[in-house]
């Protein structure tokens, strides 16, 4: 725990925007992401939002790796460009989600007389969208405190 306190004390406010962005689609990834008519509600973890969990994580790991200079001969700009690639690829991951999982063929609900859409997105991946914008702002945050 004392690590953790280390590390949450030695970043900056975008860094600390970036690292809860990132915290945020991975919490996100626990909800559903996208709502089927045959197999009902599917998690990110389930489904192919598995891909922004993994880049969250690797935002989250370039950031402790920056702030705490874990590699000591290795530049800043490195896991900060990481950081900046991943949130920006996890951004990307979220978009093309919501429109691969978005078919608006109408089909019988398996309960009742009505029809619904083959499938949708879910509230989970717009979570994680709003959370790989946090991750984006704060990269960029970061790097403004870092010019001044």
């Amino acid at each position: 725990m004392q690590d953790a306190r280390d590390l949450m004390g030695a970043m900056g406010a975008g860094d600390k925007i970036a690292f809860y962005g990132a915290g945020l689609v991975v919490l996100s990834c626990f909800t559903p992401w996208k709502e089927t008519a045959a197999d009902g509600d599917a998690l990110g973890l389930m489904s192919t939002g598995f891909g922004a969990f993994l880049l969250a994580l690797m935002v989250m790991v370039a950031i402790g790796v920056r702030v705490r200079s874990a590699f000591p001969n290795l530049n800043p700009v490195v896991p900060w460009m990481a950081q900046l690639f991943t949130t920006f690829l996890c951004l990307i991951w979220c978009i093309v989600f919501i429109k691969v999982s978005s078919d608006t063929t109408l089909v019988p609900t398996p309960i009742g007389n009505a029809e619904m859409m083959n499938s949708s997105p879910s509230f989970g991946v717009f979570i994680g969208l709003l959370g790989s914008v946090a991750a984006l702002i704060g990269a960029f945050l970061g790097l403004k405190s870092k010019n001044d």
